[in-house]
């Protein structure tokens, strides 16, 4: 049986955003992720790919065994019927379509989905929930810790029983935390399955269904494998044929 493909997806900067790119390529456009994605994925026992920010990736997804939905920045808040807070930033409207675009083929299809940081909120949002534009008093609070290493462990998280996040972590996970926004109204189909001290939703799930969104970034935790994506491959795996031997002569 071979390793499972897990699908990424990716971001597209402006050639300017990445300084060791020469001049003349100011122009040019570039796809990418980072590198902690694919490394917590081969550390898990899959083989990641980066599907691109364009329209046709969504076709790719038929050859895949997971997905995972990266972090970024805000999702447009006109997907959920909002005008933008002030503090709104790195709204990509074309990153938006393409990955709950991305998101609706992996539920149709039914493989297995881990949505990390914005990816829960592109999914909440995607399946007609909401989200808080900005998190008072997190300018330098419980979730917006950036002074500290990505790394760090910064709250908790409780899960409830019965949960994928309970099954895999137990009833609860010291976690890092990059995000000024939150779930708002959960999604009719997600149930929330975390939450941090002060109540912010940190985790949420389809009841039945292998689709598990974290508002943490497990990619970037110490675990190796991080048990997120170990479970994430191990329910790829389930179903994938087995190696045919070819012969020879």
């Amino acid at each position: 049986m071979g390793r499972p493909l897990v699908a990424l997806s990716g971001r597209r900067y402006g050639a300017p955003e990445v300084p060791s790119l020469p001049a003349n390529f100011r122009d040019e456009q570039v796809d990418l992720h980072l590198a902690a994605y694919s490394d917590a994925v081969a550390a898990a026992g899959g083989v990641a790919l980066m599907l691109p920010c364009i329209d046709t990736s969504v076709e790719a997804l038929d050859h895949m065994d997971a997905l995972v939905l990266t972090g970024g920045g805000d999702v447009d808040p006109a997907l959920y019927g909002e005008d933008p807070h002030e503090t709104v930033y790195g709204i990509d409207t074309h990153r938006d379509r393409v990955e709950i675009a991305l998101l609706r083929r992996a539920l149709e299809i039914g493989i297995p989905v881990l949505a990390i940081c914005r990816g829960m909120q592109v999914l909440n949002v995607a399946l007609g929930g909401s989200l808080l534009q900005h998190i008072e008093g997190n300018e330098v609070g419980l979730h917006a810790a950036w002074e500290h290493p990505v790394s760090a462990r910064v709250h908790t998280v409780a899960f409830d029983e019965g949960s994928i996040a309970r099954e895999v972590f137990g009833p609860g996970l010291n976690v890092n935390t990059l995000h000024h926004q939150a779930v708002g109204r959960v999604a009719p189909t997600l149930v929330c399955t975390g939450r941090a001290p002060d109540g912010i939703v940190e985790s949420v799930e389809i009841p039945g269904r292998s689709v598990w969104g974290v508002q943490w970034h497990p990619e970037l935790l110490t675990f190796q494998p991080d048990p997120a994506f170990a479970w994430l491959v191990e329910r790829a795996s389930i179903g994938l044929a087995p190696n045919i031997p070819t012969g020879s002569g």
